[in-house]
């Protein structure tokens, strides 16, 4: 997925992922329900960095998990804002 979704298109992509239902996940774009809102920030927080941490492990770095988070960052440009 590239670019800006609208707020219906994540509603789809969050219900087809099977991780909530549809009038659950305009909940959560809406923040109706902060403390549900707030728990699928931290899933999807925790998600990312286990993503991030798994790319690491896998890359054959020297360096530490702090520096090699920090030069890509430095390397990546921000496609979605």
């Amino acid at each position: 997925m590239c670019g800006r979704l609208g707020e219906f298109e994540w509603t789809t992509v969050i219900e087809e992922a099977g991780i909530v239902t549809s009038g659950t996940a305009e909940c959560f774009l809406s923040a109706a329900s902060v403390t549900k809102t707030r728990t699928a920030h931290q899933l999807t927080s925790c998600s990312l960095y286990q993503l991030q941490k798994t790319a690491y492990e896998a890359s054959d770095e020297s360096n530490s998990f702090d520096d090699w988070c920090a030069e890509r960052a430095a390397q990546e440009e921000l496609q979605f804002l």
